[in-house]
C-alpha cells in the first residue's frame, strides 16, 4: 500500500497535520510502520515492505544524492534505519526483516547503477559506492549471519568484485570467514548454511 501511495503522490506525500507540511516527516512516520512488519517473520511480509521502502526511494525523492532530516543522502535516510537494526541486536526476527529489506535494496541500486539514465547511474554508482563498506562493516563487527545478509554481500562481491572486502584501506576477508564457520555450525537452519557456503565459494572464486 505505502508503495502504492508514493507512485501516486510522489513529492505530494505530506500529511497535512505537520504544520508545514514535510514529505520526509511523513515517509519517516510510514517507515517506521513498515518496520514494525518485521516481527511478522514472515518472507511475503518482508517481500511487501522491501517494495514499499523502494518505491519511495524512487518516488519521492526526485535528487537522490540530496540530503534528508540530517542524512547524507536520500538513499541513507532509507538504508541506515535499516542497519541500526542490525547494530542494535535485540531482536532476530527484525534483524532478519531488516537484511531482508537491505538486500532487495541493495539489488535495486545495483540494477539500476547498471540500466538507468546516464544522470541517475552517476547518482547510483555514488551511491553504491558510499553503502557497502558500512554495510561490511556492520556485519563482521555485529556478526550478522543471517542468510539475506550473507546473500547480501555475496551480491556485492559478484557485482563489485573483492575490492568490496579487501583494499589497501581495509580488509573484512577474516571477519567474514569466521562469520561463515559460524553460520555453517550446529545450530544454523539449512538456508543459512547454504547462504554461508555460497558466500564461502564466492570468497574463494574472486580471490
Amino acid at each position: 500500500m505505502f508503495g502504492f501511495l508514493a507512485q501516486q503522490f510522489k513529492t505530494e506525500m505530506q500529511d497535512p497535520l505537520d504544520k508545514p507540511p514535510s514529505l520526509p516527516k511523513t515517509i519517516q512516520r510510514i517507515q517506521e510502520t513498515i518496520y514494525s512488519f518485521f516481527k511478522a517473520n514472515s518472507r511475503l511480509v518482508w517481500r511487501g515492505c522491501a517494495i514499499s521502502l523502494q518505491e519511495i526511494f524512487e518516488n519521492c525523492f526526485p535528487v537522490k544524492s540530496a540530503p534528508v532530516l540530517g542524512y547524507q543522502s536520500a538513499a541513507h535516510f532509507i538504508f541506515d534505519p535499516l542497519l541500526s537494526m542490525l547494530t542494535a541486536g535485540t531482536n532476530p526476527v527484525q534483524m532478519q526483516g531488516a537484511s531482508f529489506c537491505i538486500k532487495y535494496l541493495i539489488e535495486y541500486f545495483l540494477d539500476q547503477r547498471e540500466s538507468a539514465s546516464a544522470d541517475l547511474q552517476l547518482e547510483m554508482i555514488d551511491i553504491v559506492e558510499k553503502l557497502h563498506q558500512p554495510l561490511l562493516q556492520s556485519t563482521t563487527k555485529y556478526q550478522v549471519d543471517n542468510e539475506s545478509q550473507l546473500g547480501t554481500i555475496q551480491t556485492l562481491i559478484e557485482r563489485l568484485g573483492i575490492r568490496v572486502v579487501v583494499t589497501e584501506h581495509y580488509n573484512h576477508m577474516d571477519g567474514l570467514v569466521k562469520l561463515c564457520l559460524k553460520a555453517t555450525g550446529q545450530l544454523s537452519k539449512p538456508p543459512q548454511k547454504r547462504a554461508a557456503y555460497d558466500l564461502i565459494a564466492v570468497l574463494g572464486e574472486n580471490l
